[in-house]
């Protein structure tokens, strides 16, 4: 009346395995990949200017290099 249950081999199993662990790190490195763009994105190019000038930062009353 019932059928056996048929389960695949261990090597099926094994490779699946693998495959589920290259994909879910290839998925978290990509996901900080793409947070860290995006961080970089919103802080913009004004943040990391080599050629801005140091009197914006300056507090009044401070003296000035």
């Amino acid at each position: 009346m019932s059928q056996p249950i048929t389960l695949p081999g261990a090597e099926a199993v094994v490779k699946s395995a693998r495959t589920y662990v290259i994909d879910l790190i290839e998925r978290v490195i990509w996901a900080f990949l793409g947070a860290a763009a995006a961080v970089a994105l919103a802080a913009g190019p004004a943040d990391c200017s080599p050629y801005r000038s140091g009197r914006a930062l300056a507090r009044p009353g401070w003296p000035q290099s």
